[in-house]
């Protein structure tokens, strides 16, 4: 029987902090409960090794041998673990969980003299997540800590292990074991590479390394249509690419850039401090691109040659992305974003066009680059940037600057269309596309106790992110701060999913996975195993090989959001950085080996099935993918329209497009274009079919055919004349006709009796830069599906369709706090209507308006936020404070001091305090002056 024990057993503290002052107090292994109180039969008379009968599946993630579970009886079995008092100690108490969301019936509750003062529910997953509480106000406290499931219904089952009171705020557990070896639920040892695992009826092996490819500090690949493998190596992480946290002098001047040139005149103020400095050192060493092609017989490639290096310029950042299609491989490197075409032949890229330039303003931490990429079901490329930040024009005009936050930005093959789609994040790594065109990415953890998060992608949202986030627990000392304060990124708890102490302008994460994320990519429906059909790879990097791996995850819709529904380790014991799947359906993995900086290691190898799911289609697709669509007759590509596998379909649908903004006469093969995806989008065997039928007609509807990659000339700006040969030239008469074709066509679908084809029909409509009209958006904004309702909010603001508001105030503002809605609603708003206009909601009797209305006028940067100050929702108060100023919107800011004169309402929080105090402080009169001495001589307020 266990008895709790003052050690550390199960309990592993971040690489290069010092041992915490940890005290275990449950870790749930042996024979029983030990000293617990066990009430009810949900949990059986001892923990489980994580099976039970009453779960669907094993549990995994948590520590050790065994787990308290409460899956006994099924779901329908109710009861609960106490623990005996103990005294609060430490500034944290740390667990492992997972189960049912069902507050107040299933969940671990802090109990202090009779009172729940905290409570955790699962995320209806059977996969533990660390949950971290701060209990240093509670320190000298006795307190229990309650395990309860109450919940009869679905997912009516707790689990929760390894108990722990910790003066760290983000411990680290041990995973599973089996007799003291390390177990993780349906894998197994790689014969091939000691201390892997990898998925049950799968094998790994070697296809390419550095002692006899060169495969150097890989950090991503990408397959071109013949198979070939390029990938991205940094030769310059931590010499050439410096690190703010290597360099912490030159700190206030990198926070002071907003330009790439600011940085690089940085660079020369500092370029005499010492040899890191020196111009030497940080262009001495080049980020190349590699490619691997000829495979013998066994799969091991025996070419390997440099495809594009030179990328060493004293602004270049890590080569982290890197993206085949069509005979131009893109190629991310801070500053730039690139196109790289090897047009004579030889193996090597002899034209570099620019696609955009202006990446990282700022050094920040390593590591925060740009990556990439992903080919979009619009037949866009995406891609992410970290929060080294940007500021630049695009071609077209449009002015980015956002210094300090990360985003995900996408663009049109041939380089034109730039735009930002996403912001708020921290360093988003990838980003990957489900069947129905649902785009995500994984956004990496700041090391103050938050976690990495799963991000669902959307339109005009914003994460919450900011570096300034960062200098307040890193950097403080530089910023002129002895203690380090709190940051609302942490106080707020944005990092979390939805929360009540987030604010309301933000679109939380799905969910918290990883804690290195890396490379991301999603299943195409062809290859590999079943069980990761629908599923997504994400590469979680730690450093080293032990404890880094890929997990595979799933999510599904949830209302107008998503949800995750599950994750698991799915290959581990590799320092792994990108994840493909190959044509053929294989998965090609980039293996960094280890550590934080550059070094002469590294490899490639492939997992594959043993028994291949759909092999045949998979076979199929990489002989369709390797041939091309261009030679392929409308009718045949309209059959791959309904392929098992996605990068088929998508290919198809492009190639569909282009045909129809061509003059090809009609017994040609390849005409009909345009009719086919008409007839897939109408009358499409399934659902699949008909969303690539729309997407298809969206983008003809947008700019009357999917770009080319290859239509741009030296200097990186399309040009129609550099066509391929094997191409007709586009006609664009013709493809002005079909826009307008193409979005008559489209409105048709609109009342269409399948929710998801209204849903896509209108999210591509509000993306095609046409007018609204003859758009029933009151009809489309109360339609019974989420989605519908949600994509056509948007919608109704990128085409500014004026005649919408007062649908989207009743319908999708009007008591409604979903963050989803929230954010459509305040983006239309801040589309359509003017900041006066909006600020005319502040008498508005519904607090979900007023608060939407806050958020649109924070988009707009608006002073009129001051309107709201004085809100009787006090929410709605905080949030117009918060607003104005964490945007330093100066004019009104001696308007958030003033709110210091009025008596204080119980529920202020520290930080809002803080910017009230901020407020009065950068007033500099003696009116506030006064202000900020009676709250420090207030005894009733806490430390701000």
């Amino acid at each position: 029987m266990k008895k709790p024990i003052l050690c550390v057993s199960g309990l592993l503290l971040a690489a290069g902090s010092s041992l915490a002052a940890t005290k275990v107090l449950q870790t749930f292994e042996g024979d029983g409960f030990g000293d617990w109180k066990v009430e009810g039969a949900a949990f059986g008379l001892a923990p489980v090794a994580g099976k039970c009968d009453g779960l669907t599946a094993e549990l995994t993630n948590y520590s050790g041998e065994s787990l308290a579970c409460s899956a006994h009886g099924g779901d329908a079995a109710t009861g609960s673990l106490t623990s005996p008092e103990f005294k609060i100690t430490e500034d944290y108490l740390a667990f492992l969980l997972a189960g049912g969301n069902h507050p107040g019936k299933t969940s671990v509750q802090l109990v202090v003299n009779g009172k729940v003062v905290n409570e955790a529910t699962g995320e209806n997953l059977l996969s533990c997540r660390t949950v971290v509480w701060n209990v240093a106000t509670l320190k000298g406290s006795s307190a229990r800590i309650r395990i309860i499931d109450q919940e009869t219904g679905k997912w009516g089952v707790i689990a929760a292990d390894q108990f722990v009171l910790t003066d760290y705020p983000n411990p680290k557990f041990d995973g599973p074991t089996r007799g003291g070896k390390t177990h993780m639920a349906g894998l197994i040892s790689s014969p091939a590479f000691p201390g892997m695992t990898i998925p049950e009826g799968s094998t790994a092996k070697l296809l390419a390394d550095h002692g006899t490819q060169k495969i150097t500090s890989p950090t991503a690949l990408t397959l071109d249509e013949a198979g070939n493998i390029y990938v991205a190596e940094t030769h310059r992480f931590r010499h050439g690419i410096p690190d703010n946290r290597e360099h912490l002098y030159w700190y206030l001047d990198d926070i002071s850039s907003q330009t790439t040139e600011d940085r690089r005149k940085m660079y020369k103020k500092w370029e005499n401090k010492d040899a890191q400095t020196s111009e030497k050192f940080l262009t001495e060493k080049e980020e190349l691109v590699r490619k691997l092609s000829v495979p013998g017989k066994d799969g091991v490639m025996t070419k390997s040659e440099v495809y594009a290096g030179g990328f060493n310029d004293i602004l270049d950042g890590t080569g982290a992305g890197v993206f085949a299609y069509d005979g131009t491989v893109y190629f991310a490197c801070i500053p730039k974003v690139w196109a790289l075409r090897d047009k004579d032949g030889d193996g090597k890229a002899e034209v570099r066009d620019v696609i955009q330039d202006g990446f990282g303003v700022r050094v920040s931490f390593s590591g925060h680059d740009l990556n990439g990429f992903a080919l979009g079901p619009d037949g866009r490329i995406y891609g992410t940037i970290g929060d080294r930040g940007m500021s630049f024009r695009t071609k077209e005009g449009k002015v980015y600057k956002l210094p300090d936050e990360g985003a995900v930005f996408r663009f049109d093959p041939d380089g034109s269309n730039f735009e930002l789609v996403h912001t708020g994040l921290r360093n988003p790594k990838e980003i990957a596309f489900d069947d129905y065109g649902n785009a995500f990415s994984v956004d990496n953890n700041s090391d103050q106790g938050d976690l990495a998060r799963v991000v669902y992608i959307v339109e005009g949202a914003d994460s919450g992110w900011n570096m300034g986030n960062q200098a307040m627990h890193s950097q403080h000392r530089q910023i002129g701060m002895d203690e380090r304060p709190p940051n609302r990124w942490m106080e707020e708890r944005m990092w979390q999913p939805k929360n009540e102490f987030q604010p309301a302008y933000i679109l939380p994460p799905v969910a918290n996975l990883t804690s290195g994320p890396s490379g991301l990519t999603y299943h195409p429906g062809t290859g590999f195993l079943e069980s990761e059909a629908g599923r997504f790879l994400v590469c979680d990097y730690r450093g080293g090989a032990a404890n880094s791996g890929i997990w595979s995850f799933k999510c599904e819709p949830d209302g107008a959001g998503m949800k995750m529904t599950d994750s698991r380790q799915f290959n581990w014991g590799a320092g792994v950085t990108d994840v493909e799947y190959s044509w053929d359906g294989k998965l090609i993995v980039t293996d960094f080996m280890g550590g934080w900086a550059s070094h002469e290691d590294g490899r490639v190898y492939e997992i594959a099935a043993d028994k291949m799911w759909r092999e045949k289609e998979a076979q199929e697709a990489a002989k369709l993918i390797k041939e091309g669509f261009g030679d392929r007759p409308s009718t045949v590509l309209g059959t791959l329209l309904s392929h098992l596998d996605m990068r088929v379909r998508l290919r198809a649908e492009l190639e569909l497009t282009r045909r129809s903004s061509k003059s090809i006469p009609e017994k040609d093969k390849r005409s009909g274009g345009y009719s086919t995806l008409l007839n897939a989008a109408v009358k499409g065997s399934d659902q699949i079919t008909r969303l690539h039928g729309i997407w298809g007609l969206g983008v003809i509807a947008r700019r009357g055919a999917a770009a080319m990659p290859d239509t741009m000339n030296e200097h990186g700006v399309q040009d129609p004349s550099l066509s391929r040969a094997d191409s007709d030239e586009p006609n664009p008469a013709l493809a002005e006709q079909n826009k307008e074709k193409a979005f008559k066509d489209l409105l048709l679908l609109l009342k269409d009796q399948n929710a998801e084809v209204r849903a896509q029909t209108i999210k591509v409509l509000g993306d095609t830069g046409h007018s609204p009209k003859g758009i029933p958006f009151d009809e489309l904004i109360s339609d019974p599906s989420p989605r519908v309702r949600f994509f056509a909010t948007i919608a109704a603001g990128r085409m500014k369709a004026k005649d919408s508001v007062s649908a989207i105030i009743v319908r999708v503002l009007n008591r409604n706090e979903d963050p989803y809605f929230r954010h459509a609603g305040s983006y239309a708003l801040s589309q359509i209507l003017t900041a006066a206009e909006i600020a005319g909601y502040k008498n508005h009797a519904d607090p979900s308006v007023r608060m939407a209305a806050v958020v649109a006028l924070r988009r707009l940067k608006a002073p009129e936020l001051a309107v709201f100050l004085d809100d009787s929702d006090q929410a709605i108060a905080d949030e117009a404070v918060r607003s104005i100023n964490d945007l330093n919107i100066v004019e009104v800011r001696p308007l958030v001091a003033k709110q210091l004169d009025k008596p204080a309402p119980s529920t202020r929080t520290t930080f809002l305090w803080r910017r009230m105090l901020h407020s009065a402080f950068r007033a500099v009169d003696e009116v506030n002056a006064q202000r900020g001495l009676k709250v420090a001589l207030d005894s009733n307020i806490s430390e701000a």
